[in-house]
């Protein structure tokens, strides 16, 4: 039995309207993928050092190989398979929209006609017949916004957030596209392609070099965050965030002080993480995919390489 099939949800009905399959695939895409940037940093890694025996050790050697090596240009003209993995992959903001508008555009073309756009750093889409908005940042799933009125949200979850941060406010008006998060607001009126949607997010990604991996559900209605794992390459430190709120850690470093036993304790610490704070999908978010499109197989190429380069990894 396939591990997804555990999880099992009937898929939507042809008699649902275009809302509550809006809200389905939200909430599908939401529950079953990660908010993480490791399969885009692995195709970032594999472009800038694709002549390297081991990308991964090249890269975190010279971290800042990445940004030097990979162009806006050649990002927007990339048409190969493995950018568009970067989508179709679990991810950010921008794949967690295209993933969510593709369900929906094959489950029913004609009923919607997705818009996608940048709010200063953040990717939103919005339906120009429906007026349906999927941003991953809501913490109810899709919404629907009605030409010039604003609709707001509380965001009563475990984001770690603070309490301007908290309220979370989307308008859509005259053809533009608003969003407010804590006073600050963002506008956009300019649509995008898939492939520039992914351009701008592969390079943000690319200039803040640090591969994490954010554990979410979306259960009782609403939105859950959980523990992440987040790289950090500067510090050559891994560290193991329990919640977001509180930013408690445990941190795991690489150097020339660890050993095979300490790297076994380690290898027991980040098992035992993803187990007791990745919660209720942790397991299944963690191993999803084929091969070396798992989070897993990323996360071992960049374990091992950091061995490599650094040392053994000890708890600190």
């Amino acid at each position: 039995m396939a591990e997804r099939e555990l999880y099992h949800r009937p898929s939507p009905k042809p008699t649902w309207t275009p809302e509550e399959v809006a809200k389905y695939w939200w909430e599908d895409v939401f529950h079953y993928g990660a908010y993480t940037n490791y399969h885009q940093v692995d195709y970032l890694v594999k472009k800038a050092a694709k002549t390297a025996s081991d990308p991964w050790q090249t890269v975190l050697r010279d971290p800042n190989i990445v940004s030097r090596n990979i162009t806006t240009e050649d990002l927007k003209n990339d048409e190969s398979a493995t950018f568009k993995k970067t989508w179709a992959s679990p991810g950010r903001c921008t794949s967690f929209t295209i993933r969510v508008i593709r369900h929906l555009e094959e489950h029913d073309s004609p009923s919607f006609d997705f818009k996608i756009y940048d709010l200063n750093g953040h990717r939103v889409a919005r339906c120009e017949r429906t007026g349906i908005l999927i941003d991953s940042s809501s913490a109810r799933g899709s919404i629907t916004l009605p030409n010039g009125e604003w609709t707001t949200l509380e965001d009563e979850g475990d984001r770690g957030t603070t309490q301007d941060e908290s309220v979370v406010s989307w308008k859509w008006i005259d053809g533009k596209s608003k969003f407010e998060r804590g006073g600050k607001q963002s506008m956009s009126s300019t649509v995008l392609s898939v492939q520039d949607s992914m351009t701008i997010c592969l390079n943000e990604v690319k200039k803040r070099f640090e591969p994490l991996f954010l554990f979410r559900s979306f259960t009782e209605d609403r939105a859950h965050y959980h523990g992440m794992i987040k790289w950090v390459v500067k510090k050559k430190q891994l560290h193991l965030i329990y919640e977001l709120q509180t930013r408690n850690a445990r941190i795991i470093s690489f150097d020339e002080h660890g050993t095979t036993e300490t790297k076994a304790e380690c290898v027991k610490e980040v098992a035992d993480f993803i187990k007791n704070y990745g919660g209720p999908m942790g397991l299944f978010q963690w191993r999803a995919g084929v091969g070396e499109s798992t989070a897993t197989a990323v996360h071992d190429k960049l374990w091992n390489a950091a061995i490599g380069v650094w040392g053994y990894p000890r708890l600190t």
